[in-house]
């Protein structure tokens, strides 16, 4: 093995030992509050798009106040991870309940998350 590769492959298990120690110490609260969001009841209030305009302005986009870790959406590093508020709020709001969710670039599942966790809304 070259000095370049040892030294990569050294790299690599510094960060998964990091991982794995964060991972460790994280643990899931079964009584975390997870958000509720405002909801559509039927597609013809996705036909007026005035009114989804008006939804989607009305939101506080900043989320400063809202716990953005909840469940396992804080539970593993990734760079570009966005907060779950923000595909909650759509996916809420643009779809209705048991409607497929497409997320094309995966990333850290945050998308995916909400979607499953959305798909009974009480």
């Amino acid at each position: 093995m070259s000095k370049r590769n040892k030294y990569i492959d050294q790299i690599q298990r510094s960060f998964l030992q990091s991982v794995c120690d964060e991972q460790s110490a994280y643990e899931i609260n079964p009584t975390d509050s997870s958000p509720t969001y405002a909801e559509i009841k039927s597609s013809d209030e996705l036909r007026n798009a005035d009114k989804v305009a008006s939804d989607l302005q009305a939101i506080d986009w900043s989320f400063v106040n809202d716990d953005t870790g909840f469940l396992t959406h804080d539970l593993h590093p990734y760079p570009s991870k966005f907060i779950p508020q923000i595909p909650g709020n759509l996916i809420s709001r643009l779809s209705l309940r048991g409607e497929l969710v497409l997320d094309p670039f995966g990333g850290s599942g945050t998308t995916a998350l909400e979607a499953v966790r959305l798909v009974d809304r009480n």
